[in-house]
């Protein structure tokens, strides 16, 4: 099948970045941004801009909402359950269904509820997209890596393959896919935790900066700096 239409569960930044993408090769009428009517309604009057040039994409009550051919979710995962709801109103017998949410379980939630057919597992990574305000700004739209679940439908990966292709979004069908979202994962994990232990915060992080060392604020910056004390090494567990 081809894919014509495309639902973003998700308007932050990465769901902006990635429809903006598709919008501008399909036309706006390819891309909708569906949620659950108490939320249509908080942010109807929203004014939103990609790159400094308003966002002229439209959302979509779920109530209204009809199945399209493709729906990808760019939620955080605190709002997957919610999420999941607003999915049935998009999602129809031959929907296919792509998450690009931080974490390694949100395709199985969505599995469990849509089964594996038509659900493929991926990640996105590598974009310097900042969403604050109302205002994407990016430079480098990163990429997109993806591949077929055990029970996933080869025809899936080909078609989401061939839209990405089509609209000029940087993927690869990975060839061990739990892997790299496990190592994502980690390295995501890893990063959150070495900058709170030493005092950094999100909002440093968030700011722009030319080394990832001067995100940080002073204290985690200078000690990240400076030789660390090696731990004393212990037996190896046989």
């Amino acid at each position: 099948m081809q894919i014509n239409k495309v639902a973003f569960i998700g308007k932050g930044g990465v769901g902006l970045l990635y429809g903006s993408m598709i919008a501008q090769a399909l036309g706006n009428d390819a891309v909708e941004y569906v949620m659950d009517d108490a939320r249509f309604e908080r942010h109807a009057g929203d004014a939103l801009t990609v790159n400094g040039k308003p966002c002229a994409l439209k959302s979509v009550r779920a109530s209204e909402a009809t199945p399209v051919d493709l729906v990808i979710l760019t939620v955080k995962t605190t709002g997957l359950d919610v999420a999941l709801k607003t999915l049935e109103s998009v999602v129809g017998p031959d929907t296919l269904i792509a998450s690009l949410c931080n974490g390694i379980t949100s395709e199985q939630k969505i599995a469990e509820r849509f089964g594996w057919e038509h659900t493929v597992l991926g990640i996105c990574q590598g974009m310097d997209a900042v969403f604050l305000n109302g205002e994407l700004t990016y430079t480098n739209a990163g990429e997109i890596r993806f591949d077929a679940a055990a029970g996933t439908d080869p025809a899936t990966v080909i078609a989401i393959d061939e839209l990405y292709t089509r609209c000029g979004i940087a993927h690869t069908v990975e060839h061990d896919i739990a892997h790299r979202m496990w190592a994502k994962l980690m390295l995501n994990d890893g990063i959150n935790q070495t900058c709170m232990a030493y005092g950094g915060t999100y909002g440093a992080l968030r700011s722009r900066a030319p080394s990832s060392s001067a995100v940080l604020s002073p204290p985690c910056a200078r000690r990240l700096q400076s030789p660390m004390p090696r731990a004393s090494s212990s037996p190896r567990q046989t």
